[in-house]
């Protein structure tokens, strides 16, 4: 049986400040800054090397592992409307999911990283970083606490295991899509949640 200790030390280690950052098109990207601790203890365990890139080798997840990836999805998606642009019936859909990692299931997030050998050491970490609640602190300009919200489900923007967990979960709905209609020359091309589907119209 834990100890009150042990829960508080944990709550206080899985404690992150909320920042808004402003976003270009309106509202604010909620940014998690957890503490130093759990933080390093994260990173130190993150796939290294070309790791993150093996995971996403169907080539449609360009934003974690793939070098100048933003760069190259920009330019697949321009090489694929230029091939089709005598024909006249391409089309590109761009979608952006409104606060998309707080919005993911945990138990998908769970489920991807035991699914592969890359990740599946990262199990147990999840569950202590993301298994029930978290804090998430807010401070006013007076630098003073002004509202502790809790984190429930999803990943924490800015965690260290955020954006491969959140990559991971949403993969398989990604790839089941470009199967489906790869007959129909449909591809798909992501930066994390910032997803385009070019294909005919």
């Amino acid at each position: 049986m834990r100890s009150a200790l042990h829960l508080l030390v944990r709550d206080a280690l899985r404690a992150a400040r909320l920042i808004p950052v402003p976003k270009s098109s309106p509202g604010v990207r909620p940014i998690a800054i957890g503490e130093l601790f759990a933080r390093v203890a994260s990173v130190f365990a993150l796939p290294t090397g070309s790791q993150p890139a093996d995971i996403f080798s169907d080539g449609i997840q360009l934003g974690l592992g793939v070098k100048s990836g933003v760069e190259r999805a920009v330019l697949t998606v321009q090489a694929l409307l230029d091939k089709h642009i005598e024909e006249n019936d391409i089309i590109a859909i761009s979608t952006d999911i409104r606060n998309a990692f707080n919005t993911v299931h945990r138990h998908r997030i769970m489920s991807a990283l035991a699914d592969k050998p890359e990740t599946r050491h990262l199990c147990s970490l999840f569950e202590w970083s993301h298994g029930g609640s978290s804090l998430l602190l807010v401070y006013g300009k007076d630098r003073g606490l002004s509202k502790v919200i809790l984190s429930q489900e999803g990943v924490q923007q800015g965690h260290p295991l955020g954006t491969l967990c959140y990559d991971m979960a949403v993969h398989s709905d990604y790839a089941a899509v470009q199967t489906e209609f790869r007959h129909r020359h449909v591809r798909l091309v992501a930066i994390h949640d910032d997803l385009t589907i070019v294909g005919p119209a």
